[in-house]
């Protein structure tokens, strides 16, 4: 079986390619990774630089496992959605409107004005 191998490439890219064994096959498995570097606040840089405590007061400065917890995971249901407040908001307008009265002409009984009634000189 061949040795794992990791490859830097221009694009500051790694590769690593690794062989594993299973029921007498062999497995290629290539991985691709990128390097990113994240600008933080300079509270947290500072906070990064604190000496660590208690259990992992020997460890190295990345999370170790043995004695960092991650919780589950959470899972979130938002109430309302900005989508669906607009929705609900033109439908709201749309039953005001045809919950009012239509203006109606006292004269003629038409969907217009009194005073703007053609008919109120013959009326």
């Amino acid at each position: 079986m061949p040795p794992n191998e990791v490859h830097q490439t221009n694009d500051e890219k790694t590769i690593r390619i690794e062989y594993r064994e299973e029921n007498g096959t062999i497995y290629k498995t290539t991985k691709t990774y990128r390097s990113q570097k994240l600008k933080v606040l300079p509270i947290v840089a500072e906070r990064k630089k604190w000496k660590t405590f208690g259990n992992a007061a020997n460890d190295p400065p990345r999370i170790n496992t043995a004695t960092t917890k991650v919780d589950d995971e959470i899972q979130m249901q938002f109430i309302s959605n900005k989508d669906d407040d607009k929705q609900d908001e033109e439908k709201i307008i749309q039953e005001a409107v045809s919950s009012l009265k239509k203006v109606q002409c006292r004269l003629c009984k038409a969907d217009h004005w009194t005073a703007k009634c053609p008919y109120k000189d013959n009326l």
